[in-house]
């Protein structure tokens, strides 16, 4: 083996890593630890001057998902009857099984309702970076 390249990509831009080859196994020193879907690439060129190119993705997902009502001025309020759909929206830098998702909604401290994935609309896009969002529907 005569040269190592590896880089790693996110939105923010690309960055090269840093590491040695151990076993014939490249171990990077400075790979992210944010939370975000990045995707690392390493190039080796042995002694007669041929390239073996290999290209992996991965998430890191250390704070879980962020979580935003699309209704407007839902967080805290107070409502006798709606006259629209409650919307959650999701984030996740991994993709979830919502199948397994459920909600469960308090008055004050008594549990009003509780609904599992069968009982909710539910809308999974994968964003460009490779996370995912999620639109809940009530």
């Amino acid at each position: 083996m005569r040269d190592v390249k590896a880089t790693v990509s996110s939105q923010a831009g690309t960055t090269e890593l840093t590491g040695r080859v151990v076993n014939g196994s490249f171990v990077a020193d400075n790979l992210p630890e944010r939370d975000g879907v990045y995707t690392v690439k390493v190039q080796v060129t042995d002694d007669k001057g041929q390239v073996s190119e290999k290209t992996i993705t991965y998430a890191v997902n250390k704070n879980g998902s962020t979580y935003n009502w699309l209704n407007k001025d839902v967080n805290g309020a107070y409502y006798q009857s709606l006259s629209e759909d409650l919307k959650l929206s999701e984030h996740s830098t991994t993709r979830l099984d919502t199948s397994k998702t459920k909600f469960t909604f308090h008055f004050e401290t008594v549990k009003v309702v509780s609904l599992d994935s069968r009982q909710v609309n539910v809308v999974e896009k994968k964003e460009d970076d490779g996370s995912y969002t999620y639109t809940y529907t009530f």
